[in-house]
Formats: structure tokens, sequence, C-alpha cells
């Protein structure tokens, strides 16, 4: 056999043997993927009614402080017409959200106070609504102290000033401050 011939042979078996070696080559195969799987639903859970109406109150009061001053207004008056027709805690509380609400023409604390009342009574309770009620209470009353208290002591300042302009006027000397 020929040099050139026994080469061109070489070159023939070891190409074959190229292909051979590379159909027997298993590819890698990309890793199985598993099916997607559903997340058990759970059963619903039963949310109880006042903390659903108190779900509710928050994103009503929410809705209703976005709105403008003549939609407030309408959305007072119905409430106030509910209230009348249904007095229940909801109603209630509701009427005295809107009530406490500031800047509006229709706000009302002394209002807010009397529908709040029965709350503030009330022992401690597990009706959220009724939390919801005597807390507002709470704090209604609290700021209405703070007020009066800020406006008696401002009574007292203008007393405090009015005497002692009497007393520059007069042209006495002013009393010695205490310490």
């Amino acid at each position: 056999m020929s040099p050139w011939l026994r080469t061109v042979r070489a070159w023939l078996l070891w190409c074959a043997a190229g292909l051979v070696s590379a159909a027997c080559t298993v590819p890698p195969t990309p890793p199985p993927t598993a099916p997607p799987t559903v997340p058990p639903t759970a059963p619903p859970i039963a949310i109880p009614e006042d903390v659903k109406q108190l779900s509710d109150l928050v994103a009503y009061y929410s809705r209703v402080a976005a709105l403008p001053p003549d939609d407030k207004r309408r959305e007072y008056a119905a409430a106030s017409q509910t209230f009348s027709r249904d007095p229940s805690s909801y109603n209630r509380i509701r009427v005295a959200l809107l009530a406490l609400m500031p800047g509006t023409p229709f706000q009302d604390d002394v209002r807010a106070m009397s529908l709040l009342e029965p709350y503030s009574r009330s022992g401690p309770s597990s009706d959220k609504l009724r939390q919801l009620g005597a807390i507002l209470h709470g704090q209604l009353s609290e700021t209405t102290k703070a007020r009066g208290r800020a406006e008696q002591l401002q009574e007292q300042l203008e007393a405090l000033r009015a005497v002692e302009r009497a007393i520059i006027e007069r042209g006495q000397p002013a009393p010695p401050a205490k310490q």
C-alpha cells in the first residue's frame, strides 16, 4: 500500500472514529422540570363580622377624607339619616367618625361625644366596634379636657396682661417676678 493511500485510510479511520465517538456521547439533557405546583388552597378563614365592619369603617373614613367638601357634607347627611333609621353600633361610630373629621363644616365634637358616650360606660368588650368606640371616646374626652385647660390658661394670661397694663398706666413699678 502506498503511503498516500495509508494516509487517506488513516485519515478516514480517524474521521469515522470521531463520528462514532460523537454519536455515542449523550448530549446533556436539561433537568426534568416538575409540573407547576398549585399551592393547596387553604380553607377560607372566617373573619368575624365586627372585624369586617371595623375594616369597612377605616376604608370609608379614608375614602370620605379624600372627597371634596360638598361630597363630604352629603356623606355626613346620608350617614346621619342611616343612623336615625338604624341606630346600630356600626352606624353610630360611622357618624361619630365623620363628626370628628377635621376641617369640615360639620365637625362637631359635642355630637361625637354624645354618640360615643355609650361606649365609655360599657366595660371591657371583645366586640371590636365597641372597643373602637371606647378608644374614640377616650381620645375625644382627653382632647376636650386639654382644650379646656388651654382656654383657661389663655384667659389667665390675658388677665395678667390686663393687670400689667393697668399698673403701667398708673405709673407704678411692676411687682417683681416670682422665681
